[in-house]
């Protein structure tokens, strides 16, 4: 399996680009996380979290909060 075919993996470079302060990084990762696993909230709010359009983000915290509620 490919490194852009795990969403554990994508998911865990997305945190590393963020805490690094790579915005743009960081969302190409979670946007790919949340690609490959749609039912995971944490990609979604990452992906909300790091996009630069607000249409994205909106649309992005809602699938993570669909999903995730408590979050």
């Amino acid at each position: 399996m490919s490194v852009w075919d795990n969403p554990g993996e994508m998911l865990s470079r997305a945190q590393a680009a963020r805490a690094q302060g790579d915005r743009e990084l960081a969302y190409q990762m979670f946007a790919r996380a949340s690609e490959l696993n749609p039912q995971d909230a944490i990609a979604w709010q990452g992906r909300a979290e790091t996009a630069t359009a607000s249409d994205e983000a909106l649309v992005s915290y809602a699938y993570a909060t669909a999903l995730d509620g408590n979050n």
